[in-house]
């Protein structure tokens, strides 16, 4: 049986996790890289969309083992050159200040 809505009579949408992948984000080119604007340190803009798009691409990181694995519990603990490298990547995506 269907979860039914009681007050439409229309069913349930199912909850889903939401973006994990990220796929076209990771396809873009440099060209294609989309500004991100910064306010004492939190992304601001240009639109709303563009602030969801870095942030999911920054939660993928973490289930990446290519950049960072699981043996680091705090942040401060993650090697320099690992830090450098997902910024690198990330500006590869975005237009980061």
């Amino acid at each position: 049986m269907e979860d039914i809505d009681e007050e439409e009579g229309a069913p349930k949408k199912k909850k889903t996790r939401g973006l994990t992948s990220c796929p076209k984000i990771y396809g873009r080119t440099m060209e294609q890289r989309e500004q991100v604007i910064f306010d004492m340190g939190q992304p601001i803009g240009p639109t709303p969309k563009s602030v969801t798009n870095l942030t999911n691409f920054v939660c993928t990181f973490a289930r990446n083992k290519r950049f960072v694995s699981l043996m680091y519990t705090n942040w401060h603990a993650v090697p320099p050159q690992a830090k450098k490298f997902m910024w690198n990547y990330a500006n590869t995506k975005f237009i980061l200040p």
